[in-house]
């Protein structure tokens, strides 16, 4: 029901491998922050001829959606991409920027309870709040200590262990065999830190490479987010669809109309 409230010109950004199955007369753009050969070195795990070629390169981080101007896009979408970005209010803020009256903004985020975030503290508006006004543009290292520690225990045992002998255990059918030294040249190339020997560092530097999870939370928290957000954001818009995850099994997912003003 949320994607049929779509028409015109419009752009997804971090589609992925799993964009959203839009109507017919939708006519889309796609944006991603990685290109697909770096792509494909960061996550051997996704299906390769899946992954969406983006028609450019965005990085929410650090520029926002400055290459397009304001009032310019009949829609957006963000799905299960905020959770990643450094700044995620300034990110909620671009996207209401870009849309004309009118037009729709379609944003969801996973339910942590849902996924392998069960066990994180959530993100407070409090923490998101101070980002904002200190105009943050990159995730720090400290957002995925918990997550580090949590999916890769081995790393944080005594005494310490070589990271990349325990990445290629763990998923031999993804890392191990099926990858050979061509493969570890690269990712050595995109992210060195994981071939340090400090293992736990090294566990939070493949967290920072593959951009996981830097903030978490319920779908009912990110519902009142969303309405914190508007207030203090001064956006004018109309929740059109909201679902939540007691309701469809996964995540936080909406269809935002903008008002005039």
């Amino acid at each position: 029901m949320g994607y049929a409230l779509l028409a015109g010109q419009g752009l997804e950004i971090g589609a992925f491998n799993e964009p959203a199955a839009l109507p017919a007369h939708c006519r889309t753009r796609y944006a991603d922050v990685l290109a697909p050969e770096t792509a494909r070195v960061l996550f051997p795990e996704i299906a390769h001829l899946a992954l969406v070629a983006p028609d450019e390169l965005i990085d929410l981080d650090t520029d926002g959606l400055a290459q397009h101007a304001g009032a310019s896009l009949d829609y957006v979408i963000l799905n299960h991409v905020i959770e990643h970005v450094a700044n995620p209010l300034r990110v909620i803020g671009e996207l209401f920027r870009v849309v004309r009256p009118g037009g729709h903004v379609v944003l969801s985020a996973p339910d942590k309870q849902y996924t392998f975030d069960a066990r994180r503290a959530s993100a407070p508006w409090e923490h998101l709040w101070l980002e904002f006004n200190a105009r943050v543009d990159r995730v720090t290292s400290e957002h995925y200590d918990d997550l580090a520690r949590l999916d890769w225990p081995e790393a944080f045992a005594e005494p310490q262990q070589d990271f990349v002998a325990l990445l290629q255990h763990r998923l031999p059918g993804v890392f191990g065999a099926a990858l050979g030294d061509d493969y570890w040249n690269r990712l050595r190339a995109l992210a060195p830190g994981i071939f340090q020997p400090d293992a736990r560092q090294a566990a939070v530097a493949l967290l920072m490479a593959r951009r996981e999870h830097a903030h978490v939370w319920t779908s009912v928290e990110f519902q009142v987010l969303m309405r914190q957000a508007q207030t203090a954001l001064g956006l004018c818009a109309d929740a059109r669809i909201e679902s939540l995850a007691a309701d469809n099994g996964l995540e936080y997912f909406s269809v935002w109309q903008r008002r005039a003003g």
